[in-house]
């Protein structure tokens, strides 16, 4: 994935893009408008992350310009109009200042996999997305992060969906031979409970009596 950073503020722009490189995604970064539209003249990007002070009149200008990449905008007041205002000026989805890497990361994946249109590994259930490259779960407004072993139980419940998952292939699936101990499968459950937890109650984990793990999204907050 090739992005286009615009952002003026350093801090802000170092944070994303060390952020970024670090997940195997390239990066340009430009400072002003007038750069942003030279790196734009000669290359390609799958999306352009625009954090620029006077975002929303350079978005007007490079959609105007025929810009087809999609663009996260990066807004400084989170009030109703600047929302929608971004909206109508051409973004494909917006981030308040100051934001978590890890949701800007998951809207940027969002963002580039709604376009492309095709499966990229990534896992979406009924409100529910899981991104297994930079294991991050979001769900509703929220995202979390998860350890190796989380996302990889995460990762055989998605795909049951909504059967039950043998402890037994949870143990065979995660641990190598001789690793595991008997109630391992148990304690990674319900280490995985309570960080989604955190996320939403809506994500549960049951318990299927005699065997193992179910996975189902329900309809509470």
């Amino acid at each position: 994935m090739r992005i286009l950073l615009v952002e003026d503020e350093p801090l802000t722009a170092r944070m994303i893009n060390n952020g970024l490189t670090t997940n195997g995604i390239e990066v340009d970064w430009s400072e002003d408008s007038e750069q942003a539209s030279s790196f734009l003249s000669y290359d390609h990007y799958d999306a352009i992350i625009l954090g620029l002070e006077e975002g929303v009149s350079v978005l007007k200008i490079l959609r105007q310009q025929g810009v087809k990449a999609p663009i996260l905008l990066l807004i400084h007041r989170n009030t109703v109009q600047n929302r929608l205002t971004a909206l109508e000026c051409g973004a494909d989805d917006f981030l308040v200042k100051p934001f978590s890497f890890i949701e800007l990361l998951a809207r940027l994946n969002a963002l580039t996999r709604r376009v492309s249109g095709s499966w990229t590994g990534n896992y979406e259930y009924n409100g529910l997305s899981y991104v297994p490259k930079v294991r991050v779960l979001s769900f509703a407004a929220g995202c979390i992060r998860l350890s190796k072993k989380e996302g990889q139980l995460l990762e055989l419940l998605l795909k049951h969906r909504e059967r039950a998952v043998a402890r037994e292939t949870i143990l065979s699936h995660i641990w190598g031979p001789g690793e595991a101990v008997p109630n391992s499968a148990d304690a990674l459950v319900k280490q995985l409970r309570k960080k989604v937890a955190v996320l939403s109650r809506a994500i549960m984990i049951s318990t299927v009596r005699g065997v193992g793990y179910r996975l189902n999204i329900t309809n509470q907050g």
